[in-house]
């Protein structure tokens, strides 16, 4: 018998890579499109429309969407054809015209805050508890952003879908933590990059539901119903967190799921009392003939991490722990700042460049998947 505290022996017994593995990548990618359907929707929810100003000179005559601000107007006429919140609260002209930019800030601003948040709720409390959570608001705010009565509760709805949109972050963080690490980069890389996928969704949903933005915040609310039983039954909490955690049980069941799916039965991964003791040791099955060729399945056990030895605690800080790491810190930082600044400035500024604002931005879309194959290769 092979004993060992290192948690990789385990997951390998289970199945570090396999249908297991590969099932929990097609969930992230499901949510991870839709949250990118969420951040792009804004830029169709957010459109300058074509207006009007409605006078006593206009009532009797012809007219048309000249798209002109008068100080002395008292009420716009907007294109029906096209509907936003720009024509919904009346934002074309006046001191209120500011307010649709607001609303696509105030999701990333508090995006900013739940990247600082949720990753440290998440490791107290469970990434897979913590998403649950974050899925049902986020597919709450959506629904209910539909039925807005003004700018301001819509402004507010936003920013609670952007504090809940970091959940697909978390999913594919109990992804890597099940994966084998020689498989981490095209993992990672693959659930990113489907991220531009939901811009594709947008563009097409903003142009389906162009003539009531309402339709396209209800429609999009529905996959979050979805992805909910599917995350509950088929998306386990991350066996290495509860491992971490000394949640032995949990985890035991965790790891058994993972080789019940790889076809991994006649490994069981399982908790017992060690005959020697009253401390729990972690039993997984793996072939092992070069240690005893008489046994077909020999086990492995993971004993409990020696909780007599110092334990480093980890936190938000630790990140410039040393002058190399806080260099690296705010390297990484800066460099996806400048990445998104350039990315999400074009996009949603995309109505400016010129043409069908529909087609630019499926375009502008469609343009990041060979740069992610490129990267990725």
């Amino acid at each position: 018998m092979l004993t060992t505290d290192n948690f990789e022996d385990a997951l390998e017994a289970a199945g570090s890579f396999g249908r297991a593995q590969l099932m929990m990548l097609a969930l992230v990618c499901y949510i991870t499109a839709y949250n990118g359907w969420q951040a792009f929707a804004a830029i169709f929810a957010t459109l300058e429309t074509k207006f009007y100003c409605l006078s006593s000179k206009t009532l009797n005559e012809t007219h048309s969407y000249d798209g002109i601000c008068e100080e002395s107007c008292t009420q716009y006429i907007y294109d029906p054809s096209v509907t936003s919140i720009v024509s919904q609260f009346d934002l074309a002209c006046g001191d209120k015209h500011y307010l649709a930019s607001l609303s696509n800030s105030a999701f990333w601003v508090s995006y900013f805050f739940s990247c600082l948040i949720s990753g440290c709720v998440s490791d107290r409390f469970g990434r897979k508890l913590i998403s649950l959570i974050e899925l049902v608001v986020l597919g709450s705010a959506t629904f209910l952003t539909a039925f807005s009565p003004n700018i301001y509760i819509y402004i507010a709805l936003r920013a609670i879908a952007g504090f809940c949109s970091l959940n697909f972050t978390l999913d594919l963080v109990i992804l890597a933590e099940s994966v084998d690490k020689k498989y981490l980069s095209i993992f990672g890389v693959t659930g990113i990059a489907i991220f531009g996928l939901g811009g594709v969704f947008a563009a097409i949903s903003g142009y389906v539901f162009r003539a009531s933005w309402q339709l396209q915040f209800v429609v999009m609310s529905l996959p979050t119903v979805l992805y909910f039983f599917l995350h509950f039954f088929l998306m386990p909490e991350s066996a290495r967190w509860l491992h971490s955690k000394q949640r032995f049980n949990e985890a035991e069941k965790a790891l058994k799921w993972i080789a019940k799916l790889n076809g991994k039965e006649t490994s069981p991964v399982f908790l017992s009392l060690s005959s020697s003791s009253d401390d729990k040791i972690l039993f997984t099955a793996k072939t092992a003939i070069d240690e005893n060729p008489k046994l077909d399945i020999p086990q492995i056990t993971m004993n409990e991490p020696n909780t007599s030895a110092p334990q480093l605690k980890l936190s938000l800080f630790s990140l410039f722990g040393t002058f190399r790491a806080s260099i690296l810190t705010l390297t990484s930082a800066l460099s996806w700042f400048a990445a998104s600044f350039v990315y999400y400035g074009l996009t949603y500024n995309v109505q400016n460049i010129g043409g069908d604002v529909y087609v630019n931005s499926l375009l502008l879309t469609i343009t990041e998947f060979p740069s992610w194959l490129v990267f990725s290769g």
